[in-house]
């Protein structure tokens, strides 16, 4: 009730509507109690072992070390020695390297450019600086030396993703902070998907602008109204909330069950021994 209570308030105060999202708000509760019903049984369990309060404090503290700081370190240190992610000092400085090479040959990638490119091929003969010209015409270059080492970076980071994910049952903390992740749309995947439609947005924006900078055509009002936009689409996202609600759901009651089969158990022979 507490914990229901003090989210409540948070969103109240942060302005969220809270019947627009019953259902995220739904699900982060259960999530939450789910989690906190794994570490209920848990502490059940260890109660029912018979040990003084001091082994159970220490024991429960313990295992609580093992199953949110020691595995997922250990998880995310074998998934970065696995899959190696190359540095990104050097992912820049090889960048502008390659920035740089192109610099050198601005003038033969801008006659390159417009020979591939003929109806961009306007006003070249004029006597105004074709500086501009010359640089986006030469980014295409530089995009595609680049792609091979970006999508090197990239692949080695989804690699190391997708092994935390096939590993985050073995403790209850990475489950829950997968599905928060997800539900604030925070997530691995989210960001994936972001990134690829603002770089295919980005495409959109330097394909309408393009046209006009080797025109050399004014901005107007006009232009204001024509100008591409962009909006963020989740809906091909898949979600793993469900799987982790889940996970959680079952692992508190199996801790439960076993609890509760010790508690009959002890039980039992307690009633052998008084007869």
């Amino acid at each position: 009730m507490i914990l229901g209570i003090a989210i409540k308030l948070t969103l109240l105060t942060n302005q969220v509507p809270l019947v627009a999202h019953w259902n995220e708000i739904g699900t982060i509760l259960a999530i939450t109690f789910t989690y906190l019903l794994f570490w209920f049984a848990l502490a059940l369990l260890v109660n029912l072992l018979g040990k003084s309060s001091a082994n159970n404090a220490i024991s429960l503290l313990a295992i609580w070390i093992f199953l949110v700081l020691l595995i997922p370190t250990v998880i995310n240190q074998t998934a970065n020695s696995i899959y190696p992610v190359p540095s990104r000092a050097q992912l820049i400085n090889d960048m502008r390297s390659i920035k740089a090479e192109t610099e050198k040959e601005q003038d033969k990638i801008l006659v390159e450019y417009l020979r591939n490119h003929p109806e961009l091929a306007v006003n070249q003969d004029s006597t105004s600086d074709n500086w501009y010209q010359s640089y986006f015409a030469s980014q295409d270059l530089v995009k595609e030396k680049m792609e091979p080492i970006l999508a090197g970076y990239d692949q080695q980071i989804r690699k190391q993703q997708q092994w935390v994910n096939n590993l985050r049952f073995l403790s209850p903390a990475i489950i829950l902070q997968d599905g928060l992740n997800e539900l604030a749309q925070t997530s691995t995947k989210h960001y994936e998907s972001y990134r690829t439609q603002v770089i295919a947005f980005s495409e959109k924006w330097r394909s309408f602008f393009l046209p006009m900078i080797f025109k050399e055509e004014k901005v107007t009002k006009a232009t204001f109204a024509q100008l591409p936009k962009f909006e963020y689409n989740t809906a091909d996202i898949s979600s793993n909330v469900s799987i982790n609600l889940m996970s959680l759901l079952i692992l508190g009651i199996g801790m439960l069950a076993i609890a509760f089969s010790i508690f009959r158990v002890r039980g039992s022979e307690s009633l052998l021994t008084m007869s």
